[in-house]
């Protein structure tokens, strides 16, 4: 036996190293027989089959050992790989379990709470990041995930960092089964929107400043659409006129005025639409109100552009500008009327003159001039005063204001001279005129104190196209014309003579 077990240790040895080639040298140089006379040939043939399987099991315990060292290789690499993706997140990534104890966390979270990795994992809980009186809701967001009653979830809150600051995140919420329900986890990923919203907030801010400005604002504000329809007006229209917010929406703004400020409104908005520097397009109109009666307006409007440089509409102001314009009339009225007599000025004739001229050149129509004056003023003057002339001029000025046409346009010329432009009157029919104003004049008498004083005025006639084409060469005529009838012994009516 001990014989046996020296064999044995040696083929052992001999299988141990895998030195097949020198076991074989063993057997076949004389331990052969040795080993057949020792144990014979039925337990050789059983060791031999043993040696077989052991090499045949040896080699397939080392394939497996490959495979599991490179199973164990390779989820090392993609367990580094996916903390790597983790903590390179731009969001921070939280494990919390049921207790809402934080498992694990990414570097990124730990930037954004300014706590260390350390400090987080298995150390803290929600209550340390959210605040108490969000606990509850935040309790519930993740009992819903764990029962799977929701597999995904997210919701805004007020988050809490390790000094104590305070930021607005986005927590998203996701569960993570692994076996068994002790080691269910939830993912939280916490993303930083603090910047949008506080943008958002003063966004909000601005707008209800906006809103509140401009609803309690004195002007109405307008928007258009690009073919002039109201879409947006706010409340200060509907003091400023009457018109409620609902009767002028959808209306096209062109409806809102009257017709004789539509050339210009037309001309205004074309212009606006076609200015590509969206400068702002200014305009007065007369705007209905409610009640049927009109208002007038300062219009102000600036085209909106689209991205491809296209008007997508228009957004406007107007302001009311009654008390403007009736002190602009009230102006206009003091620089083109004689304040004396009422009657149109000097500068307002010059003026008007070759614009009524240029008509009747257009038309086809003439144009009669009458020049009118107080026979022996200055004689009057030196008699009874200058404020007993300043009262003739202005009852000669009456009658010349109360017997002239629509159309006519008295002016008081300069001095005790008056000059009636009359249009579509012809030479004759302007003489008959004449013959009876000095009648008229004649007949008056301007009661100065206890005097009554006899008014007379002489009259020259001239009508264009007959006694001059321009301005200038017609009332030379006309003036011509009434020096002829001062020289011919004042009171009458002198024509000018045909060229």
């Amino acid at each position: 036996m001990r014989q046996r077990a020296g064999w044995f240790g040696l083929l052992g040895q001999a299988f141990a190293d895998s030195a097949w080639a020198q076991t074989e040298d063993f057997l076949f140089n004389g331990m052969w027989a040795q080993i057949q006379e020792t144990l014979g040939i039925p337990v050789l043939l059983a060791f031999a089959m043993s040696m077989a399987l052991f090499f045949v099991l040896n080699r397939g315990l080392r394939r497996e050992i490959q495979k599991r060292i490179k199973i164990e290789v390779d989820s090392e690499v993609e367990r580094a790989r996916l903390n790597a993706i983790l903590n390179k997140a731009g969001v921070g990534v939280m494990l919390v379990d049921r207790q809402h104890r934080l498992v694990d966390v990414n570097y990124r979270w730990c930037s954004m709470f300014d706590y260390r990795r350390r400090e987080a994992r298995g150390r803290l809980s929600l209550s340390n990041v959210c605040l108490p009186d969000d606990l509850e809701s935040v309790g519930q967001q993740f009992l819903a995930v764990f029962s799977g009653r929701a597999s995904t979830l997210a919701q805004e809150y007020w988050l809490r960092r390790k000094d104590g600051s305070m930021f607005w995140g986005l927590v998203s919420l996701s569960i993570v089964d692994e076996c068994s329900d002790d080691r269910k986890w939830v993912v939280a990923m916490v993303t930083d929107i603090d910047m949008q919203k506080r943008s958002e907030r003063a966004l909000r801010e601005s707008e209800e400043r906006l809103r509140f400005i401009t609803e309690n604002t004195l002007d109405a504000v307008w928007q258009l659409d690009a073919n002039g329809l109201v879409t947006w007006v706010n409340g200060a229209d509907e003091r400023m006129r009457g018109q409620g917010r609902a009767d002028v929406v959808g209306v096209q703004f062109r409806d809102l005025i009257r017709s004789d400020g539509h050339a210009a409104f037309d001309q205004a908005m074309q212009h606006g639409d076609a200015d590509g520097d969206g400068r702002v397009i200014r305009c007065e109109i007369e705007m209905f109100c409610k009640d049927g009666s009109a208002i007038w307006v300062e219009a102000n409007f600036r085209a909106i552009r689209g991205t491809n440089g296209g008007t997508e509409g228009f957004i406007g102001v107007t302001r009311d500008a009654s008390h403007h314009r009736a002190t602009h009339d009230r102006l206009r009225e003091e620089t083109i009327r004689d304040s004396l007599t009422g009657l149109f000025n000097r500068r307002f004739l010059d003026e008007s003159l070759d614009r009524e001229l240029a008509r009747a050149r257009r038309d086809g129509l003439p144009l009669a001039l009458l020049m009118i004056d107080i026979d022996h003023f200055k004689q009057l003057n030196d008699t009874y005063g200058h404020p007993a002339g300043d009262e003739v001029i202005r009852r000669v000025g009456g009658l010349i204001r109360s017997r002239a046409r629509s159309g006519d346009l008295p002016c008081r010329y300069g001095g005790e001279e008056f000059l009636l432009v009359s249009p579509n009157m012809t030479l004759a029919t302007a003489v008959e005129r004449a013959e009876e104003w000095r009648a008229a004049f004649a007949n008056d008498w301007a009661v100065i104190g206890e005097n009554a004083i006899a008014v007379t005025v002489s009259i020259g006639v001239a009508v264009f196209p007959d006694h001059g084409e321009r301005s200038e060469a017609l009332v030379d005529a006309v003036d011509q014309a009434l020096y002829a009838a001062k020289r011919r012994g004042r009171n009458r009516v002198v024509a000018a003579p045909a060229r």
